[in-house]
């Protein structure tokens, strides 16, 4: 099983599930972030991209080995074989690339459920996922009001 996290809240929808589904089949789980170096951006020119300074993406990095070494532990905490991996890249890409490399059979993720113009034009990581992915994929709707399981 795959389970992207981004260290958001909203990104942890899915984490209560996997747990239960991993505890139950005895699957081992992967947690997988991607950090980003960039955002895509819309302007008068069309999509751009603003780069990160590096300072930034370090810290992100940092920041997020430690979540993920904490969500880690939670899995393990209940007898559940889990790993970590950590890319760069654009989020969707490097999933489907992870998905497909590893042979997972199950991407468990959250949504915030938009649609509309804005990501119809950006595009969601989900959606991107949704359409591209060749393995199963349980999405989880995102709620507003989580709490982090491993704050950072």
């Amino acid at each position: 099983m795959l389970l992207p996290l981004d260290g958001s809240p909203a990104g942890e929808a899915a984490l209560s599930l996997v747990l239960e589904i991993a505890a139950a089949l005895k699957a081992e789980v992967t947690l997988l972030t991607v950090i980003e170096s960039s955002r895509r951006v819309h302007t008068i020119g069309g999509l751009d991209f603003i780069r990160f300074p590096e300072q930034e993406v370090q810290k992100t990095r940092q920041d997020l080995s430690d979540y993920l070494d904490c969500v880690v532990r939670k899995f393990r905490d209940r007898g559940i074989e889990a790993r970590r991996e950590m890319k760069s890249g654009q989020a969707a890409e490097e999933i489907l690339k992870f998905v497909k490399g590893a042979g997972v059979r199950l991407v468990a993720m959250s949504s915030h459920g938009k649609t509309g113009l804005r990501e119809w034009v950006f595009g969601s990581v989900s959606n991107k996922v949704l359409h591209a992915g060749k393995s199963h994929l349980l999405l989880v709707r995102a709620t507003p009001d989580a709490e982090l399981v491993c704050p950072r």
